[in-house]
């Protein structure tokens, strides 16, 4: 989303699955006797490591689809083990897709000439064709209830057309991309148990269900030979961090008070050994900040604070709001309006007061009731 915020929406959204048919696998498998593709995942990954760095190079570099400002993507493994890549793409204004036949131009839904084009049409027919439904195909497996579960054939359309809220599908697209860290299911145990005056080993049998692990790995902290872990964390600069050396930067540069937390990286660098923010003066970078649940309390306060204060020099000035310090970052997101309160409420009811009949306030009362959870039953004057 901070993607989003500088460049605006994506143009492309582009998925590029492996194929162990690929010949450069095939021609690796030839060295292997009694091998393939599936029993030699490296090699369907370095493969396709390959093939998606000329992907991304023609790209971002060749430019076929034209001059790019930014790009990203997710590489996942599917149940089979087979890579595939999600790649969001963001043009240039001069190569934005704005009507349909400039969509025409990028994306074409026929199957080739197969006399134009014989490479085209053989690579489309062979890997990109969803095969009859029904007839003869009744037990494939996409067959449920005698009907296509995935609704072939699709209905045909003449011409492309744009959907005017296509920008709902943005949230989607980012979901898409970053469903979390790859996962591995690890057990950890003996296996081996020798039995008593006896050097026969008895083998545990493993319960893969009761022994499932939901891990996430951290790398480690490592130190020098000639370093110590309490020194380390009681040295002076410990409490210096990126977030407290911004209020320093901001008593000493003009410039960085008209700036957000998240837009300091556009225009400063961190220096790691001597704490302190520096002007940049090569590249380009976007800040973003770190995610926080709702229900981490004031930490998630803080962070909604943090995207639109500017340039405050200590933590009492993010919580001031119109020169009133609050005591919690939340009482500041209420002074700032970004949290709702009852006054939207109040402004509903007095405005039904005005012009609804009586049973239209009824109905809007008993609406209320059930949003806020009242338990206590209440009646009309009580309401008023």
């Amino acid at each position: 989303m901070a993607l989003c915020r500088e460049f605006d929406n994506p143009d492309l959204f582009i998925t590029s699955t492996s194929n162990p048919k690929w010949p450069e696998i095939d021609g690796m498998l030839s060295y292997v006797n009694g091998q393939k593709a599936p029993d030699r995942h490296e090699i369907v990954a370095r493969v396709f490591k390959q093939k998606l760095d000329a992907l991304t190079n023609d790209i971002m570099k060749e430019h076929i689809f034209g001059t790019c400002q930014a790009g990203l993507y997710i590489i996942e493994f599917q149940k089979r083990g087979l890579p595939h890549v999600h790649m969001l793409i963001w043009l240039t204004r001069d190569y934005k897709c704005k009507t349909p036949s400039d969509i025409d131009d990028l994306i074409s839904a026929e199957i080739p000439s197969q006399i134009h084009d014989p490479e085209g049409f053989k690579a489309v027919t062979e890997y990109m064709l969803h095969e009859p439904c029904g007839g003869s195909h009744m037990d494939a497996p996409f067959i449920i209830d005698r009907k296509c579960s995935k609704h072939f054939p699709k209905p045909y359309y003449a011409e492309t057309t744009i959907d005017k809220d296509g920008s709902r599908a943005i949230k989607y697209l980012f979901k898409y991309l970053n469903k979390g860290p790859d996962r591995a299911t690890i057990v950890i145990q003996e296996n081996m148990i020798p039995n008593e005056n006896s050097t026969v080993q008895t083998v545990i049998d493993v319960d893969e269900i009761k022994n499932y692990l939901d891990c996430r790995y951290l790398s480690p902290l490592t130190l020098r030979d000639s370093q110590q872990l309490p020194p380390l964390l009681h040295r002076e600069s410990i409490k210096e961090t990126m977030f407290t050396q911004w209020f320093e930067l901001n008593k000493q540069d003009e410039h960085a008070l008209s700036l957000t937390y998240a837009k300091i990286p556009k225009d400063y660098v961190w220096n790691q050994d001597a704490k302190i923010w520096t002007r940049r003066k090569l590249r380009t970078c976007i800040g973003r900040i770190v995610y926080s649940n709702p229900a981490s309390g004031e930490r998630y306060y803080l962070r909604m604070l943090l995207n639109i204060v500017k340039g405050p020099r200590s933590f009492e000035e993010i919580r001031t709001v119109d020169g009133t310090l609050h005591p919690t970052f939340k009482d500041a997101c209420f002074a700032h309006g970004l949290l709702n309160d009852d006054k939207e409420w109040t402004e509903a009811i007095s405005k039904s007061r005005l012009w609804a009949t009586g049973s239209q306030l009824r109905d809007l009362f008993v609406t209320m009731l059930l949003f806020c959870n009242v338990s206590k039953p209440l009646t009309l004057w009580e309401l008023n």
